[in-house]
């Protein structure tokens, strides 16, 4: 295994009891917790029956909201830990029955060819070195017409000075694990290269979680709402996509 997909994994194995509160726990971290799960819930829309993988579900948070509506969740992360929280997650709201862990690695997924309707990879791409196998990977193990939904960081975006230095130094701004941003352009080439059609985008600002003057969050949040869909939504921070499989 690579030297940093290790350190990758061993830094989720370390923050998974804590992940959620660092993230989601402030206003601004609620305000994009509740944002991404809207944008999740309208591009995979009605998933009642569906089989669905969630690819490196973290603490499962958009296993849980598509398990409530129906879904029949397999999740995957390569970390434990993190499988471990999505667990008694679904034990507390009595979901287990909706619920197949896997654990294991994004670019070598542990499921049979044409077997899925839907895969979904959120807030994880960019830190995948093998994005491009990921896509593959989604392409295999989709039923034909089956539909995917990724998100992407976009260095084309109000965060552009960072974005530069992460692809410069090929790491987080915070971490040292690998870490790269896209452009809606590279977006499209890449689906379209793993025979993946590209049937929506959807764009969110993501405010940083230390972000929580409330004066800046109430202009912030004005101007989300703005690049929610394109032409404008190119130039959010996150890319929401929906691709369907050929």
């Amino acid at each position: 295994m690579a030297t940093k997909e290790r350190q990758s994994i061993d830094f989720y194995e370390t923050e998974a009891n804590d992940y959620d509160k660092r993230r989601w726990n402030t206003e601004a971290g609620r305000y994009n917790d509740k944002i991404q799960k809207e944008i999740v819930i309208e591009l995979v829309g009605d998933c009642e029956g569906k089989q669905i993988l969630d690819i490196a579900t973290g603490t499962g948070r958009f296993a849980m909201e598509l398990a409530q509506r129906g879904a029949e969740m397999t999740v995957l992360d390569s970390s434990k830990n993190m499988l471990e929280v999505t667990h008694k997650k679904f034990e507390v709201l009595k979901l287990l029955e909706k619920l197949t862990i896997k654990q294991g690695l994004a670019t070598k997924l542990p499921v049979s060819d044409k077997s899925l309707d839907i895969c979904i990879c959120i807030n994880a791409m960019n830190h995948i070195e093998g994005y491009s196998k990921v896509l593959l990977e989604i392409h295999r193990v989709l039923k034909p017409g089956g539909i995917s939904v990724n998100s992407f960081t976009n260095w084309l975006s109000p965060y552009l000075p960072f974005g530069v230095w992460v692809n410069h130094k090929k790491k987080s701004v915070t971490r040292d694990v690998y870490t790269k941003w896209f452009n809606s352009i590279e977006i499209a080439s890449l689906h379209k290269t793993c025979d993946l059609n590209v049937k929506a985008i959807r764009g969110e600002l993501h405010f940083p979680t230390w972000g929580n003057n409330k004066g800046l969050l109430f202009f912030l949040k004005s101007f989300d709402r703005m690049l929610r869909k394109p032409p404008l939504g190119y130039f959010a921070s996150q890319l929401f996509v929906k691709a369907c499989k050929k």
